[in-house]
């Protein structure tokens, strides 16, 4: 995975290797392509920690992904607060979910 430092870069990436969606990990600031099973995280203390992450069709433009994110994150004010650095799973059908949001409209 080669990661990026913008949403046009993260596409430019995504044509390059082949990938369907972009992805912008709020913990570490990368940006980056990637596929629907990927997870984002580290290990600390023993313990997957799972970062934030936003996710995209990576067909949208840069600047549809820059406003999907910035409308989003201004809507959920508590997304990019440290109220969400705790390790975030939940699970859907037996399957388990990481927090990359997955925006699709």
């Amino acid at each position: 995975m080669t990661n990026a430092r913008s949403w046009r870069g993260a596409k430019d990436t995504a044509e390059r290797e082949g990938k369907e969606l972009v992805f912008h990990d709020l913990d570490t600031g990368e940006y980056g392509a990637c596929s629907r099973s990927q997870t984002f995280g580290s290990f600390k203390g023993g313990l997957f920690i799972e970062h934030r992450c936003i996710c995209m069709p990576a067909k949208l433009t840069a600047d549809e992904l820059e406003e999907k994110e910035r409308v989003f994150l201004e809507d959920n004010p508590d997304f990019n607060e440290a109220v969400m650095k705790r390790p975030f799973i939940f699970e859907s059908k037996g399957q388990k979910r990481h927090n990359a949001l997955q925006i699709y409209r």
